[in-house]
């Protein structure tokens, strides 16, 4: 597993952290044509916004007290994780991008790629399940809040699985391959246990 780091130094596409960039930025940054980190920040970013409005509907307050600290916390440190693991990505891709025209180094590259995407699928259903609890709790008028961060989670946690069997490719039969099936796995059963639950009035 890659160790959750910020990327630090110059590199030769001027790719900084993403946490220190403005979100319009980043978004352009994913449509140019050159190559360049794309997917991997989208599921990123993706999954920090899912954590910033748990961590928003955890603090706010029911009855003079915060609906969950605990869970607040844990979106906090979820938040910052995911954008952490976008600069490992984009760290992994410059790798697959040095390794052109060597196909076993390619391969290496490749392989150590699905470490960042499949930590993304791990936070993805972390705050799946995050926002599973905190349903019931919050206040009626934060439940838009959640319910998007966990559509959102679950969707980042698909695109993480699919990225990871991108990666690894003919490694298929690599562990990662398996664990990414299964976290997709579980982001579908939590979309459909949230699609049966009731809208709340406000």
């Amino acid at each position: 597993m890659l160790v959750m780091t910020p990327g630090t130094g110059s590199n030769p596409q001027g790719l900084g952290s993403l946490a220190d960039e403005r979100l319009g930025a980043v978004v352009a940054a994913m449509a140019r044509r050159e190559a360049r980190p794309a997917a991997g920040s989208a599921v990123a970013v993706t999954l920090s916004m899912s954590a910033a409005l748990l961590e928003k509907a955890a603090s706010a307050l029911n009855n003079g007290v915060p609906v969950d600290s605990a869970a607040q916390g844990r979106a906090e440190h979820l938040r910052t994780d995911a954008l952490v693991l976008a600069d490992n990505d984009a760290a992994t891709f410059r790798l697959v991008l040095a390794a052109r025209g060597d196909a076993a180094r390619v391969r290496s590259a490749l392989a150590q790629a699905a470490e960042p995407v499949l930590a993304m699928a791990e936070i993805g259903v972390t705050l799946a399940r995050l926002a599973d609890r905190l349903l019931d709790d919050v206040p009626p008028r934060l439940q838009g809040e959640v319910r998007t961060a966990e559509h959102l989670a679950c969707a980042a946690t698909h695109t993480a699985a699919e990225l990871v069997a991108i990666d690894l490719g003919e490694l298929s039969k690599d562990p990662r391959a398996a664990r990414a099936f299964e976290l997709a796995a579980e982001a579908a059963a939590h979309e459909l246990t949230l699609a049966e639950r009731p809208l709340r009035r406000r």
